[in-house]
């Protein structure tokens, strides 16, 4: 496996007018599609949660970052992220390097390096 990181798909409040039952309806389908790509190999978990503060959830989906990247641009992918918009506010998808300080280390040290070469340091 190549750099690991993971897809962070977060929402908020359910859209005025939706019902429930379709939100969950939207929610089980795409967690079906991540549980498939979890048993076919493509990514190597995810899970779920559930703010207990505010209306919030957040779904983490772990990987190799070349393969999460085309996980994230896939048809099926940008099909489920526009019916999520349609019943949740604010999805939003992060695509993060890392796993583990050592990774995330490395991530910032090559950002930084990079800046160095425009003369930004």
């Amino acid at each position: 496996m190549g750099e690991r990181g993971a897809i962070i798909i977060s929402w908020g409040n359910q859209r005025a007018g939706i019902t429930g039952t379709k939100g969950m309806e939207v929610f089980g389908e795409s967690l079906a599609f991540y549980d498939e790509l979890a048993k076919e190999g493509r990514i190597t978990s995810y899970r779920v949660f559930a703010s207990t503060m505010r209306m919030h959830g957040s779904l983490v989906i772990e990987g190799d970052m070349t393969e999460l990247a085309r996980i994230a641009t896939s048809t099926e992918a940008t099909r489920l992220l526009a019916k999520a918009a349609a019943v949740v506010d604010d999805i939003e998808l992060d695509l993060c390097v890392g796993g583990s300080v050592d990774e995330v280390t490395g991530y910032y040290t090559r950002a930084i390096e990079a800046i160095g070469e425009l003369g930004l340091d």
